[in-house]
């Protein structure tokens, strides 16, 4: 069974972002007949009931024909009752956990974005205090080259 999507179309390789259903009031239906329900065969195949207060009551005749697809119908209705609350709680879960999940690597990502600012700062840094030391470098050989060319030649040869 595919439970539909609530939420906002996704981007293109995106989850959809889930919106929170409105609460209703309980159906007045399923405060008289709660689950589970099951097949009664004293009254025919096709006659659901269920127990409330240690009484059975009659939840009415679902007429599903004959066949293996009948007999699946009629297992998938009786157990509906019981089964799609559980289904939706879990679908719930499942809807939290993903927008944890979602929290989670948005938190992750920031991180990385605050590293890749922090590296590219230091490198700009790095690459500050080599061309600072490189400008004193030609400075000093500057200075070198002028100070050898004003020196007078050795005297004993050297």
């Amino acid at each position: 069974m595919r439970l539909p999507l609530h939420g906002r179309r996704a981007n293109r390789g995106q989850l959809p972002t889930p919106t929170p259903r409105p609460r209703r009031h309980p159906d007045p239906h399923q405060r008289r007949h709660p689950g589970p329900w099951y097949p009664q065969p004293d009254y025919g195949n096709d006659f659901i009931a269920t127990q409330i207060g240690g009484y059975e009551h009659g939840i009415g005749w679902l007429n599903f024909g004959a066949g293996s697809q009948a007999r699946a119908d009629r297992e998938f209705v009786t157990a509906a009752r019981t089964d799609v609350p559980a289904l939706l709680a879990y679908a719930r879960h499942l809807e939290a956990r993903a927008a944890s999940l979602e929290a989670e690597r948005d938190g992750w990502a920031e991180n990385s974005r605050n590293e890749a600012r922090i590296w590219t700062a230091r490198v700009a840094e790095l690459e500050q205090q080599l061309a600072q030391a490189q400008a004193e470098q030609h400075q000093y050989y500057t200075a070198l080259q002028g100070v050898a060319r004003n020196s007078p030649p050795a005297r004993d040869g050297r």
